[in-house]
């Protein structure tokens, strides 16, 4: 494990603190994707940043802290591309704005997850409380937030169908070395169409009836 130093920090004004602390997670974010989440260190972080050590720890308390906020600085950052790109339309997108999106961020989102793998996720789901995982407890305030920024949601539209899909995404590209990676994108559309048809398309999925029972 990474060891503090004792040394005090030096004392930053809050832009140069903004910009240190947007260097330490692009640097993290780089060697995840060149390492893996489990051979990232602090050393090599700081080493990347070229920041010293003890200031690390005047930013983030522990590793798994950073690689959290490397998380969030992602999901706000798609999360602001939705807001952007409702209020350019008016308030809410339409079907082909949304997939066109989705597509970009998980196009995005896969770079994070492969670099995180389930190893990774697993370490870090037994770290983290619980809501920072794949809780359910939290999907329903996400999944209804972007559903409130789409135009023509379907009223049979169910938002735990919309995070369902979305967690089958994430577990593909955690997965990749147990799957047909060549095939993973390609995988991953057909999975955006299907939130797409689930969130737009005016009824339900109907199962398959039954064949009729024949007479004795």
């Amino acid at each position: 494990p990474d060891d503090k130093e004792d040394a005090m920090p030096a004392i930053f004004n809050e832009a140069r603190r903004a910009e240190i602390r947007q260097s330490l997670l692009a640097a993290g974010f780089d060697l995840m994707r060149e390492r893996g989440l489990r051979r990232l260190t602090i050393d090599e972080v700081t080493s990347r940043a070229g920041i010293a050590k003890g200031t690390f720890y005047s930013f983030f308390p522990s590793k798994e802290e950073f690689v959290y906020q490397i998380v969030v600085k992602g999901r706000t950052r798609v999360a602001t591309e939705l807001e952007e790109l409702a209020d350019r339309a008016g308030g809410k997108i339409d079907r082909a704005a949304f997939e066109s999106w989705l597509s970009r961020m998980w196009r995005d989102g896969a770079e994070l997850y492969r670099a995180v793998g389930v190893d990774g996720w697993r370490y870090l789901s037994e770290k983290w409380p619980r809501e920072r995982s794949f809780s359910p407890d939290v999907d329903r305030e996400t999944s209804e937030w972007i559903l409130s920024k789409l135009d023509g949601v379907s009223p049979h539209a169910d938002w735990r169908t919309f995070a369902n899909l979305q967690k089958a995404i994430a577990m593909l590209y955690l997965n990749e070395e147990n799957v047909h990676a060549d095939a993973l994108d390609a995988t991953v559309g057909i999975i955006i169409d299907a939130m797409a048809r689930a969130l737009f398309d005016p009824e339900p999925s109907s199962p398959v009836p039954a064949p009729p029972s024949q007479p004795r």
